[in-house]
């Protein structure tokens, strides 16, 4: 089952405690502070409410008409008191930030600022001077109540009045947070007559203050670099009205621009930052789309902050989560209010000693700082954080999931704001959210019945089971699985949080608050011309677009012609840093993939994303001066001697008609009573393959080989796959060997030995599935593509093929009978031009040969796992019975739609009745619902045998891989170790190496449906859009989830990309589309529609699925 269906991210609420790095107050620089609070809290108010109700009305005219002749006195006399200070005061007064202080002046500076400024300023103790000012502690309800108390002393307006005299100011965008509504609070400031009078001050300040704002251009380069500077200037008033530290500027053009830049560093994926900066819906305005180059803005002019606005958002949050959140900003920036203080201009902060000092801005913060790894090792010490593997949704990447040790469910870490710059695949730090932000999973009606009847160990078949496979180990208990070294406080935090899961159908939240290994999977995509920087457009639909990769990274190819490389090439990158400033990361560019829109880019893209990049490139010069030739190589005398000659008897091959690896053989000889002596030839690679050579390291990197549509990429060199390992016919080969004896009804013989050794065997008949079919068919007389050699008949191979036929088919029908499971799925077969391009499609047929070959494969498998475990260590292939909610979960959606489990069959007896009594398109999708929740088989290293080690789906209690070992890395360790069992040589098994096997086995598995896909595009685009039929397998309120039946996938389509309307009923679980030409679907699970495929015109070449009406009769 897919992880996350359609969740919208949640809104994070809002910090308001400064980032990192900007300080949370502003130096008053002498100004007595309880004047400057009452001075300057009126304007924030009143642009709250200007942008409110007044936005974009900003005729001053208008607004001084209607103000009264004694506020205009007022407002004249305290600007004209304002202006004679000024003037008396500006020699001593006026600092020019244009250049650096040495100590000296910035000591001079400062006095007689302090002098000036105490001539209004009550007197105060030296204690007091040196000690934090009272009002950077004081909360918002402390600040109100002082006003409170200081208007029943001021006279001024009554509350109609001041309304009268409000007038509409130039369109601006404020930078601070506001907080929560409140009522009261809101009618106690708009009841505040010095905030009309501030209002007017501020007005003629800006009037005043307009001609020597144009006749300075300042810098702030006190030893720093600020980067460029916009036109209008940065000025630093000593005026009574200016000493709150708003930087100054009327300008209609920077007024935008300072709204432009405030929009673009604010919108981040529907969530607001922790900064404290207005939303867009406070501003007034609407969010800009991401620029192609989103960095921050250098040397912008930000208006800065005066101390009532800064006590304001030093308030204290309005919730527990937002102090969590406050409390880890702190944590994240060691910063420390009351140990410095600082002015900010532009990028560039004063401190209290007027130093300049470097520091981010509020509206370059994107995402939080991470912890530093000193605050990550005590909490994860602690218990108050986690650790895992971050996975996100391919279909949605707001979803992110993190398997915790300890928990029974994985952690969702919901949006792109909680995860924070981590990718997928990263290792990452969690912090647990509080509970009322988790996630409530889908409670069901009643338990499934079902569920638990089909993964139920089978007990009526065990003579069955006996007769089947003669096990002679037996497993014991399982040894309980030590636990991985953790701190006592963070194992007890795990217990508590699964305590509290338990039982429950919430799923915990968290946010990431550290990456401790990013990955480095390389990210195919194209590439756009930006203005600094190339950007990078990733295919993968998780990453963010417009990733920077700076142009002296980029091939010179672009550098020369930057667009038109940009138009025609696929490039693979790499992540390699994410500041939290930015929404997209840096990255750099690993290489070019090729031309867009070729089959061998679009190859390699794939093979790129799946870690497999590797196997196109050619085997070393050593490696390949090591191998013996081909044509002149001979079974040396030494083997001759030590191994069993099997050169006569009749052993042939079944493959595909264009395999050329051929690494597994058969044979057949009856002996009496209706008991035969099966053989089954496995090519000995290991011989050719010494451990530790160079040739061993390279196929240890690869593990596999990779079958695509129009190649393979093999795990060894040519020589060795096709030519000396490859059991070709008419040729002595070397082969590892297993012979046992079996009835025709398909059982063994129990007391009868077992052999395994190594022989030589020479081949007689290279046979494909088709002609083993016709054979098993009847036919007789019938041309065969290849014919037998070394004087062996037709009537013979074809009496063997018969013989084995008999005994699968017997075989296989008890084997599903007693509890094994098989769930098909479609595979494409294509038909290729010359130019590689697909021209014809069908789907691949599974055949009774195929299953004759598959069930002596089994067999042999399963005696080699039993052989290795009788006598040391094995590596096994074990396959985990369904995670039990999801497999709960797909019944209690079968069992919805009428399919319900009849507890005296199998699961596979009860798929045939499926087919039988509902079709074959109720038999694909029921098996698709049944495959989605299926574990994944692994190798695993065994010392003894578990109920661990089991393999659900072939019901057996072990099993291995030994046919495989042209292609399969791990079929080569099993025949190391089956050696090691008979000739006592030393085996070097690392769990590591086994890992890898796994790894790579599940990515070239990825790749080839890719390509498959990949393929299928591409034959579309070649002959036009094509209808086939699907199945719904998945209904949420704004998509839906088709099982194509004919490709074997599925596919998520947003309902609004197909219907011009659509609605979802939550009690029937019912999608209403409206389509284009009006008619109208009704989609719930298992509704057949008709779907149309074509593909998009540009990069990159994807399907695009339509749907229509269904035809009458389906």
């Amino acid at each position: 089952m897919n992880e996350g269906q359609d969740f919208q991210e949640k809104k994070v609420g809002r910090s308001h405690s400064a980032p990192h790095g900007q300080a949370k107050e502003r130096p008053s620089l002498g100004m007595d502070q309880s004047n400057a609070q009452s001075a300057n809290e009126g304007p924030l108010k009143s642009r709250q409410r200007r942008h409110k109700k007044q936005i974009g009305k900003s005729d001053e005219g208008t607004a001084e008409a209607v103000m009264t002749e004694s506020t205009k006195a007022t407002e004249r006399k305290d600007l004209s008191s304002s202006r004679r200070r000024k003037k008396q005061n500006t020699a001593p007064s006026q600092v020019d930030v244009t250049k650096p202080l040495d100590q000296d002046e910035t000591k001079a500076a400062h006095q007689a600022h302090v002098s000036n400024a105490s001539l209004n300023a009550p007197s105060r103790s030296p204690n007091e001077k040196a000690t934090k000012n009272v009002d950077e502690t004081m909360t918002s309800s402390d600040v109100q109540q002082r006003d409170t108390a200081n208007e029943a002393t001021t006279p001024g307006k009554s509350k109609k009045g001041f309304r009268a005299q409000r007038a509409p100011r130039k369109k601006e965008v404020s930078t601070v947070v506001d907080e929560k509504p409140n009522v009261q609070s809101a009618e106690a400031e708009l009841s505040k007559p010095r905030r009309s009078r501030r209002g007017s001050q501020r007005k003629a300040a800006i009037k005043g203050s307009k001609e020597h704002d144009e006749k300075q251009s300042t810098d702030i380069a006190a030893g720093v670099d600020t980067g460029p500077i916009n036109q209008h200037s940065i000025q630093l008033e000593e005026s009574s009205q200016q000493t709150s530290t708003n930087a100054l500027n009327t300008d209609d053009t920077e007024a935008k621009h300072r709204e432009s830049t405030s929009n673009e560093s604010q919108e981040v994926a529907e969530t607001s930052s922790k900064s404290p900066t207005t939303t867009d819906k406070e501003n007034g305005v609407r969010s800009k789309s991401s620029n192609d180059d989103d960095k921050p803005t250098s040397g912008t002019k930000l208006r800065t902050k005066n101390k009532a606005r800064d006590k304001t958002r030093q308030s204290k949050p309005s919730t527990q989560a937002e102090a969590a959140e406050n409390e880890t900003s702190n944590e994240a920036s060691g910063a420390d209010s009351s140990k410095k203080e600082t002015i900010t201009c532009g990028d560039v902060a004063v401190n209290a000693k007027n130093e300049p000092s470097r520091t981010r801005t509020s509206k370059s913060i994107v995402y939080d700082e991470h912890l530093p790894l000193e605050a990550i090792q005590s909490g994860l010490d602690s218990g108050k954080f986690v650790v895992g593997n971050l996975r996100i949704n391919k279909q949605n990447r707001q979803d992110g999931y993190v398997t915790v040790s300890g928990l029974d469910r994985d952690v969702h870490i919901d949006g792109i704001k909680n995860q924070n710059r981590a990718l997928d695949g990263d290792t990452v730090v969690l912090s647990i959210l509080p509970q009322r932000a988790w996630r409530t999973r889908e409670v069901k009606a009643a338990i499934s019945t079902s569920a638990s009847i089909s993964l139920a160990p089978s007990t009526n078949f065990s003579s069955t089971l006996q007769a089947l496979w003669n096990p002679q180990i037996k497993a014991v208990e399982k040894a309980p699985k030590e636990a991985p070294v953790q701190a006592i406080e963070l194992q007890e935090h795990i217990l508590t949080l699964q305590a509290r899961l338990k039982n429950s159908k919430m799923q915990p939240t968290a946010k990431v608050v550290h990456i401790l290994k990013r990955s480095t999977e390389p990210y195919v995509g194209i590439i756009r011309v930006g203005k600094e920087s190339a950007l990078f457009d990733a295919f993968d639909k998780r990453l963010p677009r417009s990733i920077r990769i700076p142009i002296d990274d980029m091939p010179e190819k672009y550098r020369k012609t930057a667009k038109q490389f940009a138009l025609s090439t696929l490039c693979l990158c790499r992540v390699t840093s994410w500041s939290p400033a930015h929404r997209s990361p840096n990255g750099t560019c690993v290489e070019v993939v090729g031309p867009a829109m070729s089959v061998e880019s679009d190859i390699r893209a794939l093979l790129a994303t799946n870690n497999l990049l590797g196997h196109l490139k050619p085997f070393s010069k050593q490696i390949e001066s090591s191998l013996p030739s081909s044509s002149n190589w001979k079974i040396p005398a030494s083997e001759l001697k030590v191994r069993r000659d099997l050169r006569d008897w009749t052993i042939f091959s079944i493959d595909p008609w264009t395999a050329r690896d051929l690494d597994d053989a058969m044979s057949i000889r009856p002996l009496e009573n209706d008991i035969f002596e099966i053989g089954v030839h496995i090519a000995d690679v290991s011989y050719f393959i010494k451990e530790g050579t160079e040739l061993d390291l390279e196929a240890q990197d690869r593990c596999t080989s990779v079958y695509l549509v129009n190649q393979v990429l093999p795990m060894l060199p040519r020589v060795l796959c096709e030519h000396l390992c490859s059991l070709n016919a008419s040729v002595d080969r070397l082969a590892f060997s297993v012979l046992w004896h079996m009835r025709g009804d398909g059982s063994l013989v129990s007391d009868a030995p077992i052999w395994f050794g190594k022989t030589i065997i020479r081949s007689c008949c290279q046979m494909d599935y088709g002609t083993a079919q016709r054979i098993l068919d009847g036919e007789e007389s019938f041309e065969w593509p290849r014919e037998p050699t070394g004087g062996h008949s037709k009537e013979t191979i074809a009496k063997c093929v018969n013989d084995l036929g008999r005994i699968a088919r017997a075989r296989r029908s008890q084997r599903f009978a007693s509890g094994a499971v098989q769930l098909h799925r479609p595979k494409l077969s294509f038909e290729l031009d010359e130019a590689g391009n697909p021209i014809a499609m069908k789907e691949y047929p599974i055949r009774e040969s195929n299953h004759l070959v598959e069930e002596f494969m089994l067999l042999a498998n399963y005696l080699v796992a039993q052989h290795l475990l009788q006598h040391g260590p094995a590596v096994l292939r074990h396959h985990l019975p369904p995670e039990a909610t999801k497999w709960e979960n797909a019944w209690y959606h079968l069992e919805g739609c009428g399919f319900k489990m009849d507890p005296t069959t199998t699961l596979t007896q009860w798929l045939a009745q499926v087919g039988q009594q509902y079709g074959q398109v109720a038999l694909k999708t029921v098996q698709h619902f049944l495959t989605k929740p299926m574990a994944t088989a692994e190798y695993i290293i065994a010392d003894q045998l578990t109920d661990y080690h089991r393999h659900f789906a072939l019901n057996l209690p072990y099993y291995t891989h030994f046919t495989s070992p042209i292609r399969r890395y791990a079929d080569v360790l099993v025949h190391r170790l089956l050696e090691k069992t008979l000739t006592g040589t030393s085996v070097k098994l690392e769990a590591d190496v086994v890992d890898r096997c796994n790894a790579q086995k599940m990515n070239s598995k990825n790749a080839q449906q890719q390509c498959d896909k990949l393929f299928l595009t591409r034959y579309i685009k070649h002959t036009g859009e094509i209808e086939t039929t699907a199945t719904v397998v998945g209904v949420g309120a704004r998509s839906f989830t088709v099982l194509l039946l004919a490709f074997g996938f599925e596919q998520r389509i947003n309902a609004m990309d197909v219907a011009t309307k659509f609605e979802f009923n939550d009690v029937s679980n019912v999608l209403h589309l409206t389509l284009s030409g009006g008619e109208t679907l009704a989609l719930a699970l298992f509704a057949p529609v008709n779907v149309k495929l074509t593909t998009t015109n540009g990069l990159p070449l994807e399907l695009v699925f339509r749907l229509c009406p269904p035809q009458p009769g389906l």
